[in-house]
């Protein structure tokens, strides 16, 4: 079960979303967060905004990020843990940055 009660095996139809800017919309798996915002330009990471989730942190991770390169952020977040979960929200945000300069 994740934080909200719901399965963890849950489907998500769509984990990804563009809109007009460059913010992109990630839907988390497994975790607290329900939604990551964030903005890549010139592979600097910008604009990060964590829906749901432990809000402190959150908001502090979001704000060491900012400007960052997109492949410092991954190297630093990707495989981070939260307590027995096999990933955590830093972890999904590695994991949606890394997916979306790929996609570029």
């Amino acid at each position: 079960m994740n934080c909200s009660g719901t399965n963890e095996n849950l489907v998500v139809k769509e984990r990804w979303r563009r809109g007009e800017s460059n913010m992109t919309v990630f839907i988390p798996k497994g975790v607290c967060s329900h939604r990551i915002n964030f903005e890549i330009q010139d592979d600097l990471v910008s604009n990060v905004k964590f829906d749901g989730g432990c809000p402190g942190n959150l908001e502090a991770i979001s704000r060491l990020v900012e400007g960052m390169p997109v492949t410092k952020v991954v190297q630093l977040l990707k495989d981070v843990k939260c307590g027995s979960k096999s990933t955590s929200c830093s972890d999904q945000l590695a994991q949606a940055l890394a997916d979306a300069i790929q996609r570029q």
